[in-house]
């Protein structure tokens, strides 16, 4: 490259990372907003990149807010597998004082926590010996699965006894 085509490089790398950055920040902030408002916020990115433009600057866009998509759904996912293992050594402790499992979740705290994805108390089902506590995830449909079911891909969820995923 010449002298002058590099100065034109150096400042559109240079408009593309602070658009990116400014973008970024829009996202972090984002993060602390009520799910309904954190996916409206990622879909308010997603369409600024859709529209067309001829802003060379746009093409760090179309390469960044891609990256910030699955963002949306950690911090709430990780939320509930936190919230998942409370309840569930809440649960383990309610066995330990009363010789059995509870029935639901009320008897185990006066507010069982929030699921993130459809602002519910997190499910809670019995089975046989055990139970599972349960997020439905970003689908809303998540029924707990089965025990032996690959956790991979799955919303959060804690189940006792534990069963080995089959290979």
């Amino acid at each position: 490259l010449k002298k002058g085509e590099r100065r034109i490089w150096k400042q559109l790398y240079d408009a593309g990372e602070a658009d990116v950055l400014r973008l970024l920040l829009d996202a972090i902030e984002a993060t602390d907003l009520p799910r309904p408002a954190l996916v409206a916020a990622y879909q308010k990115l997603d369409d600024e990149v859709e529209q067309p433009t001829s802003n060379p600057v746009h093409i760090f866009r179309m390469i960044a807010v891609p990256l910030f998509r699955g963002v949306v759904n950690i911090g709430p996912h990780q939320g509930a597998a936190r919230d998942c293992q409370m309840v569930g050594a809440a649960a383990l402790v309610y066995k330990a004082e009363h010789g059995a499992f509870p029935e639901r979740l009320d008897q185990v705290m006066d507010t069982p926590p929030v699921d993130p994805f459809n602002g519910k108390p997190l499910q809670y089902r019995r089975e046989g010996e055990g139970f599972v506590v349960y997020s439905v995830g970003v689908s809303g449909e998540f029924d707990g699965g089965q025990p032996g079911e690959k956790v991979e891909g799955r919303p959060a969820y804690f189940r006792y006894p534990w069963v080995a995923t089959a290979k």
